[in-house]
C-alpha cells in the first residue's frame, strides 16, 4: 500500500507513526528522545493532516512522557 500511494498522506503517517513508535522503544537517554522528536517534528511539520498527533510530542506533556528514561527498571508501556 505505501509503494503504491507513494507521496500521499497515508504512508507519510505511517513512516511517521513507525518513528515515534522508535523514539518511545529505541531511545537510551531523554536527550536521545529529544533529538528524535525533534527530528520527527522536522521531517513531518509541515503537513498538516499530522499537526494533531505532532502537537502531542510537541508541547510540555512531553517531558512526561520520557519520565520513564531516568529510570533503568521501568517498562516503556
Amino acid at each position: 500500500m505505501c509503494k503504491q500511494h507513494r507521496g500521499t498522506v497515508p504512508p507519510t503517517a505511517y513512516r511517521c507513526k513507525e518513528l515515534i513508535l522508535a523514539l518511545f522503544r529505541k531511545s537510551r537517554n531523554k536527550e536521545d528522545a529529544r533529538k528524535r522528536r525533534d527530528s520527527i517534528i522536522k521531517l513531518f511539520g509541515d503537513i498538516p493532516e499530522l499537526e494533531k498527533v505532532l502537537n502531542v510530542i510537541r508541547g510540555d506533556d512531553f517531558e512526561l512522557m520520557i519520565a520513564y528514561l531516568d529510570y533503568e527498571n521501568l517498562d516503556k508501556t
